[in-house]
């Protein structure tokens, strides 16, 4: 019988055999890290992003050295202010990746969802300075692929946290949603050796809320939006939070000019679409679609400004504060709490829906939401597509097809 730890001990091995196919292999993936951001600079020549280049490149290329902990982060949807606050570095992995999903594929080929194959790879290539020394991992699980792949990653070495992710139905932060946060919080403090207290949560809330409100300007410029976000992106990936807020809140002042007010409202969601994957946001740029709201990238930093101006006196009153800012926080999140809700499509122009194949969570939500949008009346497709750009030409066809719809109905600008 094979276990998880012989199978993950022998796939290491034959890496460390095969250094010339590595090699091969390294180069790929180090190629597509710098066409993505070659695409970003060929889409917006004229916005000065050397600052968030460099972040990009520091994170995946460079020897990134701290003397605080780090916690490796698999995907979204953990709220990063505990692991600040227990005094750790977060290092998110979002995947992206097309080549990366080949580490992935000799450990567990039997998962499907290729988000999780690339974030899960870079674990098992190794190949990250920030990746080499982490204290820990934090997994959110939602779905029987991610559940499949946590034996496999505790294999690693390293302690790994279970979250359990849950359908957000409820007004309230359900008695479960309170407890699992409650345990990340223990766990942290194992990990970290650091206790969270009510001052180092001040510290980072106020951090985060700082880059919230960052975010939420970058967003009212009227520049690319590839280029916006990427620069959202490079937030989880710089070192220190504070200088990146500081730059975004300087790009917004000196450089660039409000959006126009007469915005269309056409949504892009679905599957996740984390840089280097920048297939859909290419073609979108090409086709002339430009000005839409992007609910595939990474999520905005969390805003506190309520926990703020409240200011718990006790840390148990802040943690119940903090539960049901997460909880609703997810709750308003079309990205994680599709299933619960299609009220967003109340004043959408139009839809686009990104499906990454293998993501059979997000492909029944793709049929539920196109109903949705037709009783609406509201012009809808669906992108189904992988990381490759065999199928490039064909999508690009199709938006130019639903670019020309939207319009022909007034809802897209004909300049654009």
């Amino acid at each position: 019988m094979v276990t998880p730890f012989t199978f993950v001990f022998d796939y290491n091995t034959k890496v460390s055999k095969m250094k010339g196919a590595l090699n091969v292999l390294d180069k790929k993936y180090e190629d597509q890290i710098l066409k993505s951001m070659d695409a970003v600079r060929e889409k917006a020549p004229d916005i000065p992003l050397d600052y968030f280049f460099d972040i990009w490149k520091g994170f995946w290329f460079g020897e990134q050295k701290t003397e605080m902990p780090s916690i490796a982060v698999l995907g979204t949807g953990i709220p990063e202010l505990y692991i600040r606050a227990a005094g750790a570095n977060p290092q998110f992995l979002f995947g992206g990746n097309y080549f990366t999903d080949q580490y992935a594929e000799q450990v567990f080929p039997q998962i499907s969802d290729p988000v999780l194959k690339s974030a899960s790879s870079i674990l098992f290539s190794g190949q990250l300075s920030c990746i080499r020394d982490i204290t820990g991992m934090v997994v959110p699980v939602s779905n029987t692929d991610t559940r499949k792949v946590v034996p496999y990653l505790k294999d690693l070495g390293h302690p790994v946290i279970v979250m359990e992710e849950e359908p957000f139905l409820d007004s309230k932060a359900t008695s479960r949603f309170r407890s699992s946060q409650m345990d990340l919080v223990m766990e942290l403090q194992k990990l970290t050796h650091r206790p969270i207290t009510a001052k180092s949560i001040r510290t980072a809330a106020k951090q985060i809320t700082s880059a919230h409100d960052a975010i939420r300007r970058l967003k009212t410029m009227d520049i690319p939006q590839i280029a916006k976000d990427f620069i959202k992106q490079t937030y989880y990936l710089a070192p220190d939070i504070q200088e990146w807020t500081d730059r975004v809140n300087g790009f917004a002042e000196e450089n660039l000019k409000p959006m126009p007010e007469n915005r269309s409202h056409l949504l892009l969601i679905g599957s996740p679409i984390f840089f280097p994957n920048v297939k859909i946001l290419t073609v979108l740029h090409n086709v002339g679609i430009q000005d839409y709201e992007n609910h595939c990238g990474v999520p905005d930093p969390e805003d506190y400004t309520e926990l703020m101006e409240h200011d718990p006196f006790s840390l148990n009153s802040m943690f119940r504060d903090l539960n049901e800012i997460h909880y609703r926080s997810a709750q308003n999140d079309i990205a994680r709490a599709l299933c619960s809700d299609t009220s967003f499509l109340q004043n959408a122009s139009g839809v686009i829906y990104h499906l990454l194949k293998g993501q059979l969570m997000y492909a029944y939500e793709a049929n539920r939401i196109e109903k949705a949008a037709i009783r609406a009346g509201i012009p809808f497709v669906c992108i189904e597509t992988d990381y490759t750009n065999a199928d490039t030409e064909q999508i690009k066809i199709r938006l130019e097809a639903f670019s020309e719809l939207l319009t022909q109905t007034g809802k897209l600008p004909a300049a654009v």
